[in-house]
């Protein structure tokens, strides 16, 4: 697919996304019936952190023309669980093994979108015994 595509996908994303927060006058969605619902949410600051930006840099600059890169991409995203020869509470407990976790980094082929390789960045959140058994 061309970058042009890519340029013009992002742009309606980025637009989109912009109506939303900015509470664009298009009816978008239906506003939920308990107000209060919308307070337990919140925008972040930021996407990455510190580190995660920095490397996004150095991948950009290295990979950035030859591969795809994307950033907190959610390991079910890219890993299914298999489901065959076993039964379904079988496979949503693999599934509910890998749900909720995600990669900093997935680096894919551009044409194919095959993931190559995933990155993990080792941060003081990984210092813990159980992020380390896992």
């Amino acid at each position: 697919m061309p970058t042009s595509i890519y340029i013009l996908i992002g742009i309606v994303i980025i637009v989109f996304v912009l109506r939303i927060i900015l509470g664009g006058k298009e009816k978008i969605e239906e506003k939920p019936e308990d107000v209060s619902e919308i307070k337990n949410f919140y925008l972040r600051k930021e996407l990455m952190s510190y580190s995660e930006r920095k490397l996004f840099e150095v991948l950009k600059k290295e990979l950035g023309l030859e591969y795809l890169i994307f950033s907190k991409v959610r390991i079910e995203d890219f890993i299914g669980a298999n489901k065959f020869g076993i039964t379904s509470q079988k496979h949503f407990g693999l599934r509910n093994r890998i749900k909720s976790y995600h990669v900093d980094f997935l680096i894919c082929d551009t044409v194919t979108t095959k993931p190559l390789f995933a990155i993990e960045l080792d941060g003081a959140s990984h210092n813990s015994h159980e992020r380390k058994e896992r």
